[in-house]
């Protein structure tokens, strides 16, 4: 009879959206009740009714993942304590905040008070299901659903430098196919943290902002404005004419990065893993540059490479 009942219930979840599974608890701390399962649920709904390991879980609550009726699908999750605290400080569009039951801090703390006076939905839910969720254990106990963040125009990256820093040389990174999500986030974070005004990704081989480029960047993609453009040749063409000098970065190149004056309005190109620039995007530069390399190593990982040459420019441009 108990499976039975069980089975009937799994029919439920799958025919009807707004039936509701668990025991639920009171709501209180200002976190929900028992959310309504919906047909996204039906996986974690089997794995919990017919998983023994997961019955203690089961007792205390099943819960929708991040998902009740009417609410739509959340594009991505961002997890792990820095990312989160600079989403809620830039006032990223978060969708609903996920805690692991039991997890402490001051941090965790300032999390809740800043959900609550954003009125973003708070939720305990089980470790594991956080681990189910960010496809890993090292979300240190916080989750949020976000919607995909916002990319910009190149104008408006140099608008916001002549309003907000108008004695300040523009200072762009592009990147002519970087595939790597990883690489980008590791970009993002060194190009924010250097000061550079913007980045600028292509909607064809390159990789976009997905949750792995948040947590990579430390929290950084919600700072720094990126531009995605279709077609990378023409978005130089439009920044020469806007005054930028347009420099790539290769191995190939005659002189090295330390003879560039990084004191004009500038634009660096950072060719893909392996492939480095491509033809067209290397012809339309107006200089091509390389990092010296005195050891036995040929190259360095493109996001090394934009940490150097973004910090060459952080150099030369405070020594005036």
């Amino acid at each position: 009879m108990r499976q039975l009942s069980r089975y009937i219930s799994l029919c439920a979840l799958l025919f009807h959206a707004n039936f509701r599974y668990g025991r639920g608890r009171p709501a209180s701390a200002g976190f929900t009740q028992t959310p309504v399962v919906n047909k996204t649920s039906v996986a974690v709904a089997l794995r919990w009714n017919f998983c023994p390991a997961l019955s203690e879980a089961r007792q205390t609550e099943v819960i929708c993942l991040g998902l009740c009726v009417g609410e739509n699908m959340p594009d991505f999750v961002i997890f792990g304590r820095n990312p989160i605290a600079e989403a809620l400080a830039a006032e990223a569009p978060l969708k609903r905040l996920l805690l692991a039951q039991g997890v402490t801090g001051a941090d965790i703390n300032a999390f809740v008070q800043q959900a609550k006076a954003r009125k973003i939905p708070l939720q305990n839910v089980p470790r594991l299901e956080l681990d189910r969720l960010a496809k890993t254990n090292k979300h240190q106990g916080v989750l949020a659903f976000m919607a995909q963040l916002d990319y910009v125009s190149c104008e408006t990256i140099l608008s916001r430098v002549e309003q907000r820093e108008p004695k300040e040389k523009p200072a762009l990174i592009l990147l002519d196919g970087v595939e790597d999500p990883r690489n980008l986030g590791a970009i993002i974070r060194v190009a924010e943290g250097a000061g550079m005004h913007g980045l600028v990704i292509t909607k064809n081989r390159c990789a976009e902002v997905t949750p792995v480029t948040i947590k990579t960047a430390a929290g950084a993609a919600f700072h720094l404005p990126i531009a995605q453009v279709s077609n990378l040749a023409s978005q130089i063409d439009w920044l020469k004419k806007r005054g930028l000098w347009i420099v790539g970065l290769d191995e190939r190149g005659e002189n090295t990065i330390f003879e560039m004056d990084a004191k004009m309005p500038l634009a660096i190109v950072l060719g893909g893993e392996g492939k480095g620039l491509h033809r067209l995007v290397r012809e339309k530069c107006d200089f091509v540059y390389n990092i010296p390399m005195r050891g036995q190593v040929a190259s360095l990982n493109v996001s090394t490479a934009a940490a150097v040459v973004c910090y060459e420019i952080v150099r030369q441009r405070r020594a005036g």
